[in-house]
């Protein structure tokens, strides 16, 4: 293989003199090459050699197609969209091409431009049943379920002998709610592949509907799915171990999600269901399902919990609970570690970031979680949510930390062994609660959360735009259609009864069938009144953050569903000063909204009968005064549920209690003024932290986390002396603390002070060997040195722990170009990555760093064009317009077809003469 290297490195440097057969050949050469690189699992040597099939034959489709399923596989998706467009502009009849670029549209969450793509494919190759099963992947995430069932349907004309495509089809019709079809093509999966462990699970929760007909149902379908489970978990108790082991891989695709809103206690159905699946994931991974004894505490040393979630963005179980308990445990007492493993980021994300010592949001595997979140050596771990997020829960079936909590982000017990304590809201629980649950009940104080209301501007609406009269009252009844339990229809015709004018509005479910079963349990209901449902029932579709706001806004009064209260949409009712009308249940959660209520000191909206309710609804309904009574109480009391700080406190206390350790900072009032200066500095109000964290120096000289915080405002304020001094004065009196040392090599490194700047960053990787931006940062401080070995072991360090960190890739190959080791046919791939990285520079505002990254891209390819192009830019921006004017012209050179270079070039030109003329 060196001897076919040399060949290429010498065909590559000398295309000009070579003739085009020998460069097809050599393109061939460099293609299979790639290809066996890519067999092999070594994805960058593949991408280089792709690369340069590429640039000896550049209408080479397939060295294109693979070029982007290596970029893809790398998690390079921009540039690998790219290499399917160049495939498809080449060969527009190649359907592969776009199936492959559907393939990608999907992953980055642009789903329309998907379907399209595979619609092309389909229209070119139309007997191609894996763009069909591709194209009803989509449609299903777009809602457009009955779509996604023919598409699968067409999959399964042309391969009916898949399984996978059975699954599909059966997972669509479960969702449409056509259970027996859905269990039928789960067995038909299974007829296919006996082992299909994921069927299995198929017909297991296709026992659970979405919604149910009538109350008789609710007792059938839970008895069914009782026999099953059992049945179930007795098959995978007694089958091989082996056999135990591969079905890890269907542990929570599908969940027993819609068990909860039976409004039944289901601790029995949940042990059996998460000891069956605990066992599972003990028999593939025994080395993560072992105790794990609690790490002895120093005196100094903070108390370390992480959180597991696929929600660290604009979600409820971001809102409640994980936001206000991150933003506000005692950061002088703990270290929070952040392991985000969803795909989706917005600015709560960056929040979360932020707020958490550490943050990791990877598309990892199981495996790499796993061992990532032991090397942190945790002494607690939460998971505020089982049954919404794969992921989340097989993890929770493994022991990762000697202490493992829930929360009620998906209010229901996990069943789960491994899950010790589940914390919940001592206003929200019953007496005899601890019978709901597996875990250890924890009742933090008032409703268990810290939460702040809403930033949001509501979408101005009116009630004529919803088909309400003036003089008509609106009962907004926002809950999800299977929060509705059939044996509570009867107080929506209860109330019109006596109140002929009111209106009752309700959010259609995506899927047509779920939301017509409750439109005819309705029909039903209001029938026995005399009543027509349509005269009273308004239903809306899903609406924007923004526009639901503004429906809630001008509701007459919040009529709670029954059995499953609604909490997130009561508080953000409440917001609005809207009355509050409920019913609270025997399971928590079916007490959200008394809880709130009570929060608010607000009791007369509590009903404790289902006649109290519709009584409670009428008379508001009708009293015009009594209304505007509560919304008035209700708008002087909703500051008491915003921004309280007892339940953090309380579970602080419970964090030290459970691994004995005194508080090290026993002042409250210290840590109040601690966290606002904290939070002052998150909002980047300088002074106000400053003012914060030198009112806790006065009376605490050695806390750590003043020192530290007012170190990184005098770096901010642009005062490094003073900056240095207390970052320095921060690790003496934290000497773990791996955020000071990182942060206090960054400052040094800034200030040209090299040598110390390295000492802080080995010190921070002695605490914290996994971290791929120290090692990123060291390295960058070894090779300003001179010290190249160094710092391309450090870099590789980094890409080790980080493998996606781009940064770390470019600066190890900037420092492997600088010492002559980077072959002439990697020099293409990272001038590649320096561009990208100068483009993100730029767009982040940073345009000098920008500039560097491209002269770099230059060095390591002279005929780089938008690199010239883009320096230009960035030179033109900065007042250097000579050079600006060369490098537009290089541009041109290169490319006389570059219209941009060309139109800045005329530009800048005509500019001088004028210039010169004025003179």
């Amino acid at each position: 293989m060196e001897c076919d290297r040399q060949e290429l490195s010498y065909a590559l440097c000398n295309q000009d003199q070579i003739s085009p057969e020998e460069r097809a050949n050599y393109a061939a050469l460099s293609y299979q090459l790639a290809t066996n690189y890519k067999n092999a699992g070594d994805l960058k040597n593949a991408v280089v050699y792709y690369q340069q099939a590429i640039a000896l034959q550049p209408d080479l489709v397939e060295a294109h197609n693979n070029l982007g399923d290596a970029l893809q596989q790398q998690g390079q998706l921009d540039l690998a969209l790219k290499s399917y467009r160049q495939a498809i502009s080449i060969k527009p009849d190649d359907a592969p091409a776009y199936n492959n670029l559907g393939n990608i549209l999907k992953q980055k969450g642009q789903l329309k431009k998907a379907v399209a793509a595979y619609q092309e494919a389909l229209r070119l190759k139309p007997d191609l049943a894996l763009i069909h099963n591709n194209l009803g992947n989509v449609l299903k995430k777009l809602g457009k379920l009955e779509l996604a069932v023919e598409s699968y349907k067409q999959a399964l004309k042309l391969e009916p002998d898949s399984s996978y495509f059975h699954y599909n089809l059966a997972n669509t019709l479960k969702a449409l709610g056509q259970l027996e079809a859905a269990v039928a093509s789960y067995e038909q999966a299974l007829k296919i592949e006996s082992d299909f462990d994921h069927a299995k699970f198929g017909i297991l929760m296709s026992q659970l509907p979405i919604i149910y007909e009538n109350v008789e149902e609710i007792k059938f379908r839970r008895n069914n799915y009782h026999q099953y489970l059992q049945k179930l978990a007795h098959n995978y108790q007694v089958v091989e171990q082996q056999e135990r082991a591969k079905a890890a891989d269907a542990i929570g695709s599908l969940q027993p999600f819609f068990l909860t809103y039976q409004g039944l206690n289901d601790r029995e159905l949940q042990q059996i269901y998460g000891e069956m699946i605990c066992q599972i994931m003990a028999s593939r991974y025994p080395q993560w399902s072992q105790p794990i004894s609690p790490p002895i505490l120093k005196v100094k040393e903070k108390i370390r919990v992480g959180f597991v979630s696929g929600f660290f963005h604009h979600h409820s179980n971001w809102k409640i609970p994980m936001k206000g308990w991150l933003e506000n445990l005692d950061r002088s007492e703990f270290e929070l570690f952040g392991y985000h493993t969803g795909s989706r980021r917005d600015e709560n994300t960056l929040i979360a970031a932020k707020v958490c010592d550490k943050f990791i949001q990877e598309p990892l595997l199981l495996e790499q979680w796993c061992e990532l979140i032991r090397q942190d050596n945790l002494h607690i771990l939460i998971f505020p949510e089982f049954g919404m997020v794969p992921m989340t829960v097989q993890l929770g079936c493994l022991r990762l930390a000697p202490i493992q909590m829930t929360s009620w982000g998906h209010p229901e017990t996990s069943g789960l062994p491994t899950i010790d304590y589940f914390l919940s809201s001592e206003l929200m629980e019953t007496q005899n609660a601890q019978e709901h649950y597996t875990e250890k009940l924890v009742k933090l104080p008032n409703l268990s959360i810290h939460y702040t209301p809403l930033a949001i501007q509501p979408q101005a609406r009116t009630k004529k735009e919803l088909g309400i009269k003036d003089d008509e009252i609106m009962f907004w009844c926002c809950q999800s259609l299977f929060k509705y339990l059939p044996q509570h229809d009867d107080v929506f015709p209860r109330i019109a009864k006596d109140l002929s004018n009111s209106k009752f509005v309700f959010i259609k479910h995506n899927s047509e069938r779920i939301t017509e079963v409750f439109c005819q349990r309705l029909s039903c209901a209001f029938a026995e009144f005399g009543l027509n449902y349509q005269d009273h029932c308004i239903f809306l579709t899903g609406m924007a953050v923004e526009m639901f706001a503004g429906t809630a806004a001008i509701a007459d009064i919040f009529l709670d569903s029954i059995a499953w209260s609604g909490c997130n949409s009561a508080l953000e009712s409440v917001a609005h000063n809207i009355p509050v009308v409920t019913l609270p249940g025997e399971l928590m959660r079916g007490r959200h909204s008394m809880a709130i209520l009570k929060m608010m000191g607000i009791e007369e909206t509590i009903a404790t009968t289902k006649e109290d309710y519709v009584k409670i609804a009428i008379r508001l309904g009708k009293d015009a005064e009594y209304r505007q009574h509560i919304s008035r109480l209700v708008a002087e009391n909703k500051h008491k549920l915003y921004g309280d700080l007892t339940p953090v406190r309380y579970l602080e206390d419970f964090f030290f209690e459970v691994v004995n350790k005194p508080r090290r900072f026993a002042k409250a009032e210290e840590a109040e003024v601690l966290r606002l200066a904290m939070q002052h500095h998150r909002a980047n109000r300088l002074a106000e932290a400053e003012q914060g964290y030198r009112q806790v120096l006065s009376q605490q000289p050695e806390h750590p986390e003043a020192l530290y915080g007012l170190g990184m405002v005098a770096q901010q304020m642009g005062q490094p002396q003073e900056a240095e001094q207390l970052l320095s004065a921060s690790v003496r009196v934290q000497p773990d603390s791996v955020k000071a040392w990182f942060s206090l090599g960054n400052l040094r490194q800034a200030q040209g002070q090299l040598t110390t700047a390295e000492a802080a960053y080995l010190q921070a990787i002695t605490l914290r060997p996994d971290a791929g931006t120290i090692y990123n940062n060291l390295g960058y401080t070894q090779q300003q040195q001179g010290k190249w070995e160094e710092a391309i072991i450090s870099y590789q360090k980094a890409l080790e722990f980080q493998p996606n960190c781009v940064e770390a890739e470019v600066n190890l190959g900037n420092a492997l170009y600088a010492q002559r080791k980077l072959s002439t046919e990697k020099q293409k791939y990272y001038a590649e990555l320096n561009y990208r990285l100068g483009i993100a520079r730029k767009q982040a505002g940073d345009e000098e760093t920008a500039i560097v990254y491209y002269r770099q891209a230059i060095a390591l390819k002279p005929d780089f064009v938008n690199a010239h192009y883009y320096l230009g830019m960035g030179l033109q921006a900065q007042g250097q317009l000579a050079e600006a004017i060369a490098c537009y012209q290089k541009a041109v050179e290169l490319n006389p077809q570059h219209e941009e270079a060309y139109t800045n070039l005329k530009h800048l030109e005509q500019n001088q003469d004028k210039f010169k003329v004025a003179q």
